[in-house]
C-alpha cells in the first residue's frame, strides 16, 4: 500500500513551495517589492498557512535565500571533491562556479539580498553570516587545489575573487543583458587566473601582495 505523507513531510513540502515562490517573486520584482501576499498567491497557499511557517516577510525571504545558497553550495562541494584527484582542478572549479551562477535565478536572488542588506542592519548580519560560510567553503577548495603548486593562499584568493566577479556580472547583466559578453569576459578572467597560478614564488613576490 502507498504510504500516506506524514505531517513532517507535508510541512517540508509546504516550505519548498514557499521557497520556490519566494525566489520567483524576488527575481521578478526585487527584494523590497516581494510581499508575503504575492508570495502566498504564487505558492497557491493561504496567508494563514504562510504565517504559520514564517511569521514575517524577512523570515521567509531569508529562509528561502539560505535554502537556495545551501543547495547550490552542496552541489558545488559534491562535485569539487572529485575534482581534487584530477588535473586542472582549479580551472574546472571556476567553470563550476560559472555554471552554478547561471542556474535559474540563483545568483540574481542572492545579489538582491546582498544589495538589500546594505541599508538594513538587521538583515545585514544574517546575510553576512550565510555569505561567509559559502565563501569560506570556496576558499577552502581553492587552497586545497593549489597546495601542490605552493600557492595555496593565492588559489583561495582567486576563487574568492571569482565569486565577487560573478556577482558584479549579474548586476551588469541585469541592466544590459549581454550574456555572451559576460561569458567572454569570464573566460578572460579564468585565463588570467591560470597565468597567475603559474608564476613561481619569486615572481609573485616581485608582483607585490
Amino acid at each position: 500500500t502507498r504510504q500516506r505523507p506524514t505531517q513532517e513531510m507535508r510541512r517540508e513540502a509546504m516550505k519548498e513551495r514557499l521557497y520556490e515562490a519566494t525566489l520567483q517573486v524576488i527575481i521578478d520584482e526585487g527584494w523590497h517589492q516581494a510581499s508575503t501576499q504575492k508570495i502566498a498567491a504564487r505558492a497557491g497557499v493561504s496567508r494563514g498557512a504562510q504565517t504559520h511557517h514564517f511569521q514575517s516577510k524577512t523570515d521567509l525571504l531569508l529562509a528561502a535565500i539560505r535554502n537556495n545558497v545551501r543547495r547550490y553550495q552542496a552541489a558545488i562541494d559534491e562535485q569539487a571533491e572529485a575534482l581534487l584527484a584530477g588535473e586542472g582542478a582549479l580551472r574546472t572549479y571556476l567553470d563550476l562556479l560559472w555554471d552554478g551562477s547561471q542556474e535559474a535565478g540563483f545568483l540574481q536572488s542572492w545579489v538582491e539580498a546582498l544589495v538589500a542588506a546594505r541599508t538594513d542592519s538587521e538583515l545585514r548580519g544574517q546575510v553576512v553570516e550565510t555569505d561567509r560560510v559559502a565563501i569560506d567553503s570556496m576558499r577552502d577548495f581553492g587552497r586545497r587545489a593549489s597546495q601542490q603548486s605552493g600557492n595555496a593562499d593565492l588559489g583561495a584568493d582567486l576563487v574568492e575573487m571569482t565569486a565577487y566577479l560573478l556577482r558584479g556580472m549579474e548586476i551588469q547583466r541585469g541592466a544590459h543583458g549581454e550574456q555572451a559578453r559576460m561569458h567572454h569576459l569570464f573566460e578572460r578572467w579564468v585565463r588570467i587566473a591560470e597565468v597567475v597560478m603559474g608564476l613561481d614564488a619569486a615572481e609573485l613576490d616581485a608582483a607585490g601582495p
